[in-house]
């Protein structure tokens, strides 16, 4: 918040704007930028980050030699407080030991609270297991107005095996699970 003359200027977080309150008036407007790029970041390409991350590394995993292998995530927000349905998260697929390119990098709307990624065995070849990073935000139950950046990251040590069954790993916030 800022205030200027009879202005109050208040970021929204949750919108990714800045709204204007005219203590005056008390009418509500939002601030109209133009011509105003966000900066890149060096080299032009965005680097994830995921700040404060809650790290899990879960047993070795034993997964078909072919076909795809499937991670299912499930978000659960902190109590108090609730996934923002309106939020984008993001998330970092990466073969372990990490390479240089990540497997898979998305943006994606949080609001059913889980999502499923695939992933070709043949991806996996000579790879010691998996890495997803994930970022994504939860808000106050009574407002919106409070809300937190939460991250997790799961290593997924994996080993090939022809008589494995489980094509499912199950990944939850704060908990951890395995195959189906």
């Amino acid at each position: 918040m800022s205030f200027a003359g009879d202005k109050l200027f208040v970021a929204d977080t949750n919108d990714h704007r800045i709204r204007v309150v005219d203590l005056k008036s008390k009418q509500v407007a939002t601030l109209k930028l133009q011509g105003v790029e966000p900066p890149m970041p060096a080299g032009g390409e965005e680097r994830l980050v995921f700040p404060q991350a809650a790290r899990t590394t879960l047993p070795l995993t034993k997964i078909p030699a072919d076909g795809e292998v499937a991670l299912e995530v499930e978000m659960k927000a902190s109590p108090g407080f609730q996934l923002n349905p309106e939020a984008h998260l993001r998330y970092l697929l990466e073969a372990l030991p990490p390479g240089k390119s990540p497997l898979e990098s998305k943006h994606l709307v949080q609001g059913a609270g889980s999502f499923r990624l695939s992933v070709p065995v043949s991806k996996l070849s000579g790879q010691d297991g998996l890495r997803l990073s994930l970022l994504y935000y939860e808000c106050g139950e009574a407002s919106r107005g409070l809300c937190k950046v939460k991250s997790q990251i799961w290593d997924i040590p994996i080993q090939k095996d022809a008589s494995a069954s489980a094509r499912a790993i199950h990944l939850h916030t704060g908990t951890v699970g395995q195959g189906k």
